[in-house]
Formats: C-alpha cells, structure tokens, sequence
C-alpha cells in the first residue's frame, strides 16, 4: 500500500513574514496540490528574479472561477504573501492582482485558506 502525506503550511512559510512582489507572469503550473506561479521581478537595479509563488490545488481555484487562463504569461501581476523559510525567492499567495486588474484572496494574512 502507497501512503501519501501533505505538509503544513507553516512548515514551509512565515506567515509573519509577508512580502509583495510585482512582475510579469513567466510561467504557471495549474495541478494538484498546489498550483504554482512564477514571476519575473526586476529589482531597482535593473537585475531580474523568478519567484516561485504557490497557492491553492487547481481544483479549488477552479472552484473559485481562477482557471489558468486567468495566468497569461508576460502579463503583470502583483502578489502578497508568505515568505518561505528557506528558500529566497519563494513565497505562498495570499491574494494576487491578476492582469484583468481584479484582486483575488487565496489565504488570510494570519495562514487561513480562503
């Protein structure tokens, strides 16, 4: 028998930590259980960086009218959310303001899925 285990938003975020990236969409990976977008961020230096945002399973973003061609890439996009602990340049969403200009909330700033 194959067991599966799922972790812990806290294991893998500060939710003290919130940061906010703006960019353009550079690629998008809509699958359970967490969909993922990157973002190309450019610094005030001019240097560029892919963050690595994760949110909710594709299946509850479906649920929630958030279907991948909300995500198209080249597009801008804002985001609010949880640093990783451990890694830079990553972060899980708490809200994103998609290129349509509409704001959508994926997890309270205190860890809560929405």
């Amino acid at each position: 028998m194959t067991g599966y285990a799922h972790h812990g938003f806290a294991v893998h975020y500060d939710v003290t930590n919130q940061i906010h990236i703006e960019g353009t969409i550079h690629a998008v990976r809509y699958r359970n259980p967490h969909a993922e977008i990157s973002v190309r961020v450019q610094d005030e230096n001019g240097e560029e960086t892919i963050w690595s945002c994760e949110t909710q399973a594709s299946s509850i973003l479906a649920r929630k009218g958030i279907t991948k061609d909300r995500f198209p890439i080249g597009e801008p996009i804002a985001i609010t959310g949880a640093k990783a602990r451990r890694h830079p340049t990553r972060c899980e969403i708490s809200s994103a303001r998609l290129p349509d200009g509409e704001t959508v909330t994926m997890r309270s700033e205190q860890g809560h899925a929405n």
